[in-house]
């Protein structure tokens, strides 16, 4: 059964309160030492921001902290040689990336909207898992000299080929999968998006046993011909994670609109549910007769497609 409204689960006092926030800060400290980036986004998310999926945000910030110190030496390594055209390459790249961590802010705070919508969680992981695919064939032909599947070179006087697919590849699909995985967060937002455990399907075993064959097939490949075997790996994940949470959010019929918590004691006191919203054009056969009755006598009861909502929260806090 759904739980509906803010009534608290048990009152914090200030006192109380903190000290939770003076042991979590002292936590965070030390976890620092020992992963920097789960110590970093405890303390500048919400705790809501990532409490729907918080594996899929830890494997993907990972591989975004991977990724962007392998890939340069990959893609474009320095020369040892005097060489300013591949040296130049490289600090270019350098700077892209710089300008790909300084989106996070501004997409977040200025493009996605306060209050979650399905759809763009829905278009965040389809984006996602296709960016995911065409990263790691990027990996993969990145290094097969003479053997690239679809290769195009313009030929200056110098001799020097200035593109090759798998570069060109290799941008497009960090940009996309870096904005599209955007779209499924809400680290700035107001109000997020809350799937209730009955209605969560979760084929976790078929999409399981499909991509242990994509990691398999990957080995395979990989003893034909060389490449970063674990960053592709990685990507295999990041796929079954991306494939996995598609299926959950195109397919569930209802869903819950929550108030953002900032710390986990605040979730615990209060789950911050403002209403259960059901999508009309699913099977609403499906959903519970009292549940619908229960919502719409409360004033809980919205359909997707007319969410009505406090203007409070559509503005930045």
């Amino acid at each position: 059964m759904f739980y509906y409204g803010n009534r608290a689960n048990s009152k914090i006092d200030a006192e109380t309160r903190g000290r939770l926030q003076s042991r979590h800060a002292l936590f965070n400290l030390l976890l620092f030492f020992i992963n920097p980036i789960v110590s970093f986004s405890n303390l500048s998310v919400q705790f809501t921001s990532v409490y729907t999926s918080p594996w899929t945000h830890f494997i993907v910030w990972h591989f975004f902290a991977s990724h962007f110190i392998l890939s340069q030496s990959i893609f474009y390594p320095l020369s040892e040689e005097r060489n300013d055209i591949k040296n130049n390459r490289w600090c270019l790249t350098f700077v892209y990336h710089l300008l790909l961590f300084a989106s996070i802010y501004y997409v977040s705070s200025e493009i996605l909207p306060r209050v979650q919508k399905l759809w763009n969680i829905q278009l965040g992981f389809i984006g996602s898992l296709v960016s995911s695919w065409c990263l790691m064939f990027a990996y993969i032909t990145v290094d097969l000299d003479g053997f690239y599947l679809v290769s195009l070179k313009l030929v200056l006087s110098c001799n020097h080929t200035i593109f090759q697919i798998s570069r060109c590849v290799y941008h497009v699909s960090t940009f996309f999968l870096f904005q599209f995985f955007l779209l499924t967060t809400s680290y700035l937002g107001n109000v997020y998006i809350d799937i209730p455990s009955e209605n969560r399907m979760k084929p976790a075993f078929l999409f399981g046993s499909l991509h242990v064959l994509f990691g398999c097939a990957v080995l395979v490949v990989y003893t034909k011909f060389m490449f970063n075997i674990t960053i592709c790996l990685f990507l295999v994940i990041l796929s079954f994670m991306f494939s996995l949470n598609s299926y959950n959010y195109s397919t569930v019929n209802s869903y819950l609109l929550c108030e953002h918590r900032r710390w986990k004691w605040d979730f615990q006191e209060s789950k911050g549910i403002i209403c259960h919203v059901i999508r009309r054009r699913r099977h609403l056969s499906k959903i519970l007769d009292s549940t619908i009755y229960l919502s719409s006598q409360k004033g809980y009861f919205q359909y997707d497609d007319d969410i009505q909502l406090d203007q409070k929260y559509y503005k930045k806090y």
